[in-house]
């Protein structure tokens, strides 16, 4: 066992017990060291280190007490390094008064403070003859008054100890407090100071009984008060018995008989019942009178203090019997975020005339006294999940007057989604709610101003309720929230559901399709219909299909495949019932009018159709063939046994009509009638980009009015672009579509569009140009400088326009305004980049087309790489090799080219580029190709390699 004082310095340690050992240290120069200590001989060493300080012989390092009275005589103690001297040579100074050492040893000096004046804070030192002593640690001390003791409470106690007493007084200090009872010095623990004028001494045991003087010291022990305050130590009442031993719980005017031994006629006597006293009337040393203090339900224990204090005394039991109860409450649950009013029921006690507070748990709030026998509280927030007790005090005591019940607090329940979000007027649609924390005891729902519960409500899981609808006497939003206490605490998540008027089903257009087919399109015409996402049709007892809203009063939906048969039509709002109204359609066998094409055009009429019938019902008929759009009968031409066509007639306004065949020649009338609707011919009037690439593919903006999405189409010159990728529907008022390749070449043709897929075409003749592409061939200069701004790049190719769209590409998306030259030459400058080779392309139409390129721009970073082109040569010598770089040489730089051991001098072009004439070479292959600056030599970049090559002979052809 060894400690070690530093780094390397050990010594034998002295085992005192598993948490101490005693060391000598070994002897250092002044110093802070780090002292730990090993088991095993210095293999391992102990976690953590403490240190120790070697001071210079004469320092002193600490002085106690630091404080002291006013009236001096206070024994100071100096601890430090060889500190004793020859006798009668070391003083001890205070502020300016120098007093000789009462005791001298080495490392210790005692002297004694001299008195002052008045209250102050002075600078000590020790002095050897003239020579002061080092002062490292700034060393003061303190005149204080001295402290009073006038008085003492409670003045008497247990021989036990452990009584609390309040000693009054002035010139108490918090720092150095101790307390004094007799010859008994306290801890500090055990001395609390409260203010200048209080304390709080407890008191040590005492062996025997008497008084004992009680002293304070505000410097640690060092000096105590001498006011000669006496506590009297005696022996502690004992309690043997307790007449009644139990009482009403809430009750505060039972007389208790004590019985037992050592009681005191004293104005402090007590009876301590639990933890709480109250005045004792003393009868003699064997009894007391107490009056039991009120208290909830339990037992408690009851001793006897003499001094109105604690009881060392077990004491005897006193039972709080609970003499009423709470027999019910509602609701019993409520959410963590609290706000429950929750009603108490209660038999026994009368409430009538008395304040209440409600306790949830440990958790007090005020409450409400309804009638004699209702409490009302409410819940406060901060609970966590759980059960918690629930109980009330009256008039401000603090414990329950009536039994406990649980109240649990549950996590708020959330609804987040609700479907369908939308029914009638009339009620009874089936609402699934979705959401988190439902649970199943007492569940309701509240619907706009309705509370639903019982039957009408099914919880389903902790995640989904479903909820039947009251009746609404007026459409319009309501909320839907849900409960799951009885309907005291609702969510307020704010889900909206949606009454509505229903709608009703006057027509369809057709109102017959071919059975067994998919994909007839059925016009449903009535009134109310409204715009929801649940919006559809249901066609006889099939599931509802989903619709295309276009009005209030027009629906669009596609009929389901069927055998033939009539069946009934109606619409839903909200993708589950069915609204008012009904009407029939009927699936046709073959023989019925089925498609027309197109089923639209101007109203200006013109438009030729052609009418599909299932079927041959057609063949063989060659006159009386009419078609009818609404009341209007135009002439009509058979195709085939199953198709004719006829031209619409100019209508008067915009709108859907009827459309009809009639045989009249075979005394035929076709079943059904489908819709043929008339609009506004569109216009156009502009179109962007007005110019393209002959090989297509440029998007154009088409800008006008009247335009639609169904049937759309665009015609460049004669060539359509049909609806989908190749024309797009943005507004009424644009339309996208994409130039397709021009047939004739370069040249100017005329856009139009067409909303009934091509059978009419707008003629307002606007032009779009056909070109030919942008195309790159060079850039000069090829390299600049990363990082830099205003780089002027002159682009050479071909087909350059002189058009305000013009643009130069750099890299994949970096684009700038070009500045026309002439049709093989523009000048850009270049964006600014990081370094690397991007491609260069222009654009005379704005980005659009004529983005190919053959040329690339170089961004070099700055003085620091160089490319050479070519990397070969004969070894005869004289090949031209091309340096590009950036800012490496200066515009009229002196630079030589080095190949191998062979100089010669460059021909520098700009501050960019250069040429080297290679020197002939003594033999062919690769050799080190440099750049050196001016007369220093300086290298330039990076060594590139050079090989020279043997020249080529042709011996014949």
């Amino acid at each position: 066992l060894i400690c070690r004082f530093g780094l390397n310095e050990t010594v034998r340690a002295e085992y005192e017990s598993s948490s101490m050992v005693t060391c000598v240290a070994p002897s250092r120069g002044a110093g802070t060291v780090g002292v730990s200590v090993s088991n095993n001989g210095g293999a391992d060493y102990s976690v953590g280190t403490v240190f120790f300080e070697y001071s210079v012989a004469g320092a002193v390092w600490s002085m106690t007490p630091t404080v002291g009275s006013v009236g001096g005589g206070t024994l100071v103690t100096f601890t430090g390094a060889n500190l004793a001297t020859e006798e009668g040579t070391l003083r001890c100074t205070f502020g300016s008064t120098s007093v000789a050492p009462m005791t001298l040893m080495n490392g210790h000096v005692v002297c004694a403070a001299p008195p002052s004046r008045v209250p102050e804070m002075v600078e000590v030192t020790l002095s050897e003859g003239t020579t002061a002593s080092a002062r490292g640690f700034n060393l003061v001390f303190e005149y204080v008054v001295d402290p009073v003791v006038s008085a003492l409470m409670p003045w008497r106690g247990d021989l036990s100890g452990g009584t609390v007493v309040t000693v009054t007084g002035a010139g108490f200090l918090s720092d150095g407090l101790r307390c004094r009872l007799g010859t008994e010095v306290t801890s500090g623990g055990d001395a609390k100071w409260l203010s200048s004028t209080m304390v709080l001494c407890v008191t040590p045991a005492s062996a025997s009984e008497g008084v004992a003087v009680l002293e304070v010291s505000a410097n640690g022990g060092t000096d105590f008060t001498s006011d000669g305050k006496e506590y009297l130590y005696e022996a502690g009442a004992k309690v043997l018995a307790l007449i009644p031993t139990t009482g009403m719980a809430g009750s505060m005017t039972q007389v208790v008989t004590v019985l037992g031994r050592d009681f005191k006629e004293s104005e402090l006597l007590s009876c301590i019942f639990g933890d709480r006293g109250v005045r004792a009337q003393y009868s003699s040393s064997s009894m007391v009178l107490c009056v039991s203090p009120m208290r909830g339900g339990g037992s408690v224990t009851v001793s006897v203090s003499n001094s109105g204090g604690d009881s060392a005394d077990d004491g005897q039991l006193f039972e709080y019997a609970v003499m009423s109860s709470i027999i019910s409450m509602y609701p019993s649950a409520g959410p963590v975020t609290g706000g429950t009013t929750v009603r108490l029921w209660t038999v026994g006690a009368e409430l009538d005339g008395h304040g209440v507070e409600c306790i949830f748990g440990r958790t007090p709030v005020a409450g409400k006294i309804v009638d004699s026998r209702t409490v009302e509280c409410v819940a406060p927030a901060g609970a966590l999940r759980g059960t918690v007790g629930l109980g009330f005090v009256l008039d401000g005591t603090s414990e329950p007057v009536m039994s406990e019940v649980g109240f649990e607090y549950y996590d708020l329940p959330r609804v987040l989604q609700i479907w369908p979000s939308r029914g009638a007027l009339s009620g009874g649609t089936v609402v699934s709610l979705r959401g988190s924390g439902f649970r199943a005891d007492d569940v309701q729902c509240r619907i706009g101003g309705t509370f639903v519960s019982g039957s009408d409500v099914n919880m389903v899981s902790s995640t989904l309720i479903s909820v039947a609808t009251p009746m609404s006497g007026a459409a319009g939003t309501v909320a839907v929230e849900v409960s799951v206490n009885g309907g005291v605490d609702f969510t307020t998540d704010g889900r909206e559901f949606v009454y509505s008027a229903p709608a009703t089903v006057e027509s369809l257009q057709p109102s017959h399709g071919l059975s067994g087919s998919k994909g007839q399109v059925v016009t449903v015409l009535g009134r109310g219909f409204e715009q929801t996402a649940e919006l559809g049709c249901r066609f006889g007892d099939t599931t509802v299909v989903r619709g295309m809203y276009l009005s209030s009063t027009t629906l669009v939906c596609t009929a389901p495949a069927r055998e033939s048969g009539a069946v009934s039509v109606s619409v839903s709002s909200n993708g589950v019932e069915d609204d008012a109204g009904l009407a029939l359609y009927e699936y046709m066998a073959a023989g019925s009018v089925w498609s027309v094409a197109p089923s639209a055009g101007p109203t200006s009429g013109g438009t030729e159709l052609t009418l599909h019938v299932a079927g041959t019902l057609l063949e063989g008929a060659s006159i009386g063939v009419s078609c009818m759009f609404g009341v209007t009968v135009a002439s009509a031409t058979v195709v085939n046994a199953s198709a004719v066509t006829c031209k619409a007639p100019s209508s008067l306004k915009a709108g859907v009509v009827s459309l009809s065949l009639a045989l009249d020649n075979a005394g035929v009338s076709l079943h059904g009638a489908l819709a043929f609707e008339y609009f506004s011919m569109p216009s156009v009037l502009g179109v962007w980009p007005a110019r393209g690439s002959v090989a297509g593919g440029s998007v154009v903006s088409v800008t006008g009015s009247g335009f639609r999405e169904a049937g759309l189409r665009c015609r460049f010159g004669t060539e359509e672009v049909l609806g989908g990728a190749g024309a797009q529907f943005v507004s009424s008022t644009v339309v996208a579509c994409v130039a397709p390749g021009s047939m004739s070449g370069v040249g100017t043709v005329a856009v139009e569009v067409s909303v009934n897929d091509g059978s009419d075409f707008t003629s307002d003749r606007v032009e779009f140009l056909y070109e030919t592409s942008a195309t790159v061939t060079s850039v000069w200069p090829s390299v600049g400088v990363s990082g830099t701004s205003d780089q002027v790049v002159t682009v050479v190719g071909e087909h350059f326009a002189r058009s305000s769209d013009l643009i130069c590409r750099f890299g994949l998306n970096e684009t700038v305004r070009a500045e026309y030259e002439s049709s093989s030459m523009v000048t850009c400058v270049a964006p600014s980049r990081g370094a690397g080779t991007v491609s260069v392309s222009v654009s005379n139409n704005g980005g659009l087309d004529g983005l190919g390129s053959g040329a690339q721009f170089t961004y070099l970073v700055s003085g620091s790489a160089w490319s050479a082109t070519p990397s070969s040569g004969t070894k005869a010598g004289g090949t031209s090799v091309t340096v590009l770089g950036a800012d490496m040489w200066g515009e009229n730089g002196d630079v030589t080219c080095v190949f191998g051991s062979l100089q010669s001098s460059a021909d520098v072009q700009d501050s960019h580029s250069l040429v080297c004439t290679t020197p002939a070479g003594s033999a062919a292959g690769v050799v080190d190709f440099s750049l050196r600056l001016g007369a220093t030599g300086s290298m330039i970049g990076e060594v590139r390699s050079f090989e020279y090559l043997l020249p080529l002979h042709v011996s014949g052809v």
